[in-house]
């Protein structure tokens, strides 16, 4: 977090200035089967027309090893959006991951056309809690999160859900997110789409948390 000191040597390409090892990067995943246990998902599925998981709500947990220079990937890519923009298309394409996305894509080829096309950005430690109050305070269509309940409620939901992913460390957190639809799995009558990537890099844990609904 701390900031970086631009200089020649400062890495531009992930595929060139990293020797990261993709194919065995990730040793575990799982997809989230029930939204009951995670209040910030419950939350969503009250105003979800979809129903939550599995169709308006999808959960992924991934444990990936140490790479020293994932972790150095990790630690500069804050600051440095030419490394920003290919991040979430090599990880979730040149590791284990991919196989764990089969809802979202026909083909493993279609992939990486997808992920791009969603740019997904980097989003900002100090930022984080603040975007997922926001979404969830004006999430629904018919009946909205803040006909019932206030700003208040909204912040101390994404509160407790950044506790349980990252432990509410901005220093523990690299975040990225996108509004667009990236695969088969989303509503195409959607106007909720939402897509975030937490990965805490203290206990090596990527979180991947998909919604989409419609009337």
């Amino acid at each position: 977090m701390k900031p970086l000191v631009i200089s020649s040597n400062t890495p531009r390409h992930i595929d060139i200035d990293f020797n990261i090892d993709w194919l065995n990067l990730i040793s575990s995943g799982m997809t989230i089967d029930k939204e009951d246990d995670i209040e910030y998902l419950s939350e969503i599925k009250k105003y979800c027309n979809n129903g939550g998981i599995p169709n308006g709500i999808i959960g992924k947990m991934f444990n990936y090893r140490q790479d020293s220079d994932f972790e150095r990937l990790l630690s500069i890519i804050h600051y440095l959006p030419l490394l920003q923009e290919h991040f979430i298309e090599y990880l979730f394409t040149k590791t284990a991951i991919q196989k764990h996305l089969t809802e979202f894509y026909s083909t493993p080829s279609d992939l990486p056309k997808q992920l791009l096309e969603a740019k997904f950005e980097y989003l900002n430690s100090f930022k984080i809690e603040g975007e997922l109050s926001n979404y969830l305070y004006y999430y629904g269509m018919y009946d909205y999160f803040y006909q019932h309940n206030s700003t208040n409620k909204a912040m101390e939901v994404s509160k407790r859900f950044t506790k349980l992913l990252y432990q509410s460390d901005l220093e523990n957190i690299v975040c990225f997110s996108t509004t667009l639809a990236w695969g088969n799995w989303f509503d195409q009558h959607s106007c909720t789409d939402r897509s975030f990537v937490f990965i805490n890099h203290v206990e090596r844990i990527i979180w991947l948390f998909c919604f989409s609904h419609s009337d």
